[in-house]
């Protein structure tokens, strides 16, 4: 993975712009230093997500993760090896586990979470 330097995330990689790029490129084990990252660059945004909504699964997370840094659904359906149609159902059940009223898009939420 490009963005991976002596097991680090290469600096200003909060620009959504690459990132989208990165995707679907991420391999499973590159998962915990795109979190510290997240964490580091975003006031512990992945630690709070796993303290305030304990029921998301790490594939939860994985997909919470890109949404905010605005990689788009198709790219996280290819990191996920689903279809659209799977990956509506999967927001549904997130929006679920996290108890947010059908009204709020998902997306749009995620982003404004601890800002």
């Amino acid at each position: 993975m490009q963005v991976l330097k002596n097991g680090e995330i290469c600096p200003k990689m909060y620009d959504s712009e690459l990132w989208k790029d990165i995707f679907p490129q991420i391999k499973e084990d590159d998962w915990e230093i795109v979190e510290q990252y997240l964490n580091k660059e975003q006031d512990n945004f992945v630690v709070k997500l796993r303290q305030d909504y304990p029921l998301l699964s790490e594939e939860d997370i994985h997909i919470i993760v890109l949404l905010r840094l605005e990689v788009s659904h198709e790219k996280i359906v290819r990191q996920f090896h689903i279809l659209l149609a799977s990956f509506r159902t999967r927001r549904y059940r997130i929006k679920k586990k996290m108890r947010i009223e059908d009204e709020y898009h998902l997306t749009k939420f995620i982003r404004r979470l601890y800002v």
